[in-house]
């Protein structure tokens, strides 16, 4: 089995303890579409704020796969532990029964990403996720090497990362308040970006894992006594990524003149994409094996044409983007000053929307159950006295910007 040496979690290691799994593991690491997440950056436009921030979803997925290996070894060595009951023998063999293919949809979670990640979702308008369902059930090498483990394996690998009624505890080790996927992205993007914020203690929180009932339906949760303040560091993590990472000013007003270059590219319908996928990608056309064809790559010959390609309003937003002039800050009256039509390309207003709901812990769709020694199940916003409650106080105005010799 392939060992793979990470900044984050030190060795890798992806044996599964079966050959044929072992063997489909690496294959698809190796299959041309995951191989693709190499020349897909993790935070899209993050290292204009944050230089070291160029690590890839390549890496990422890795480590996700790693953690869900991880933390499905730690629920079931409980199983010896924990008091026997229907509901939790039945919880118990569907984590034993998905437990290669759960590591696999890990792997495969995020192979659904474009260009710049999560930034050019916005602009075509379809999620990640609709590409990674289009990649593991459509005419793939990917497909192809899950169909030959087990002709079943695409969808249920689907399954668990939509967490279908049969696959639900499964599909919360990938995706819930406490996932894998968080595990991962948290640590890895504080440590890529120098940041620090996203940190808290991996190796705690693994061996604090518990399992055990909640309003009638087993969950997976943290012993309370020693797993509260861990749970908390992870919240908090969270939050202090969004604040001082994901939504750095800095990143924000690059993906806005990243919008308003396609804006224009529209508008006057010159066709400068460097490949005939990326330019139907970007109209909302693109079929499966145009969406493969581009990568990060795409976006920089994109702009670098551009930065002279005889129209001003794309010199200046390719050439500011390519060369990292960004618009620049400016007041609230000279915004209102500024004439309609300049606006129109070389000046706007940032609002950080929706962020007031991802800033806080939101009860009743964020879940982190915690359980005493009896077995007695509370909710972390109810043991807490530092998790934020509510989301009345923040204000995510960011600031007006316009280019910098208007």
């Amino acid at each position: 089995m392939k060992i793979f040496r990470c900044p984050v979690h030190d060795v890798i290691n992806l044996d599964m303890g079966d050959d044929v799994v072992n063997n489909l593991i690496i294959d698809l690491i190796d299959s041309k579409e995951f191989q693709r997440l190499r020349r897909i950056k993790q935070l899209g436009m993050a290292d204009f704020a944050y230089p070291n921030a160029t690590h890839t979803r390549f890496a990422h997925s890795i480590g996700v796969a790693y953690l869900a290996k991880r933390v499905i070894a730690q629920i079931l060595a409980l199983e010896s532990k924990t008091q026997p009951c229907p509901k939790k023998t039945a919880f118990f063999a569907e984590i034993r029964r998905d437990a290669p293919l759960a590591v696999v949809a890990a792997l495969l979670h995020d192979i659904g990403h474009g260009i710049l990640s999560h930034v050019t979702e916005e602009l075509t308008g379809i999620h990640h996720e609709t590409w990674t369902k289009q990649i593991i059930l459509g005419d793939t090498e990917i497909n192809r090497l899950l169909t030959a483990y087990n002709p079943d394996a695409p969808i249920i690998v689907c399954n668990i990362l939509t967490s279908h009624p049969a696959h639900s505890h499964s599909g919360r080790i990938i995706d819930s308040t406490i996932d894998v996927d968080k595990m991962d992205y948290l640590l890895r993007d504080s440590h890529m970006t120098g940041s620090g914020y996203g940190r808290f203690d991996l190796e705690w929180l693994l061996n604090m894992l518990t399992v055990g009932i909640y309003n009638g339906r087993v969950v997976i949760g943290l012993d309370e006594g020693k797993g509260t303040s861990v749970a908390e560091d992870f919240v908090m993590a969270r939050i202090y990524m969004l604040k001082n990472v994901y939504l750095h000013k800095t990143s924000l007003v690059a993906q806005q003149m990243l919008k308003l270059l396609f804006t224009r590219l529209c508008q006057v319908g010159k066709c400068c994409y460097p490949s005939i996928g990326m330019g139907k990608v970007f109209a909302g056309n693109a079929d499966l094996q145009d969406f493969l064809s581009v990568s990060d790559e795409h976006f920089y010959m994109l702009l670098s044409c551009l930065t002279n390609c005889g129209d001003e309003v794309l010199e200046t937003l390719a050439g500011g983007l390519y060369h990292r002039k960004l618009y620049k800050e400016i007041t609230k009256d000279k915004y209102n000053a500024l004439p309609d039509a300049f606006k129109q390309y070389y000046a706007f207003e940032i609002k950080a929307h929706g962020a007031e709901e991802k800033l806080t812990y939101r009860l009743g769709k964020d879940e982190i159950f915690l359980f005493d020694k009896q077995g007695n199940a509370g909710e972390l916003l109810t043991k807490s006295l530092i998790t934020p409650p509510n989301m009345g106080n923040y204000d995510y105005h960011m600031g007006y910007f316009a280019k910098e010799d208007f």
